[in-house]
């Protein structure tokens, strides 16, 4: 804990420590009251002032990093849209086949219906029922 007689200054406060302020509280300085919001709006900033050589630094570095960021990102749409330029037709062809087989299954399942054996093709097969026998 600091010295009771060295008083709290700013060279002095960079050794003190939260239990110095809480024995001895009055020693430490009050702290400067907290501006309202007008008075924080109020305060004036000098206008920031480029130096011409600044202006064309940054105009230069912005040119440059458009020709980086925008040449690649212009490559690299290039070669997406030249990498899956043919995908549209082989969906084509996928959708073609997904279709054909699906017609397929409906006909094969028509066909077997329609071949299916029943009371009636069993007749049909063997020949009219005689009512006489």
């Amino acid at each position: 804990m600091g010295h009771p007689l060295v008083p709290v200054t700013a060279e002095t406060h960079k050794f003190l420590t939260y239990a110095d302020y809480v024995a001895q509280p009055q020693r430490f300085p009050a702290a400067p009251p907290m501006p309202s919001l007008r008075e924080l709006w109020a305060v004036q900033l000098p206008p920031v002032r480029l130096k011409p050589n600044h202006t064309v630094f940054h105009v230069l570095m912005g040119l440059a990093g458009f020709v980086t960021f925008g040449l690649t990102w212009l490559i690299q749409l290039v070669v997406g849209l030249a990498w899956h330029s043919g995908d549209e037709s082989a969906y084509r062809e996928r959708v073609a086949k997904q279709r054909w087989l699906v017609e397929m299954r409906a006909w094969m399942i028509q066909d077997q219906q329609r071949r299916a054996v029943t009371p009636g093709t069993v007749r049909a097969i063997e020949g009219p029922v005689d009512p006489a026998s």
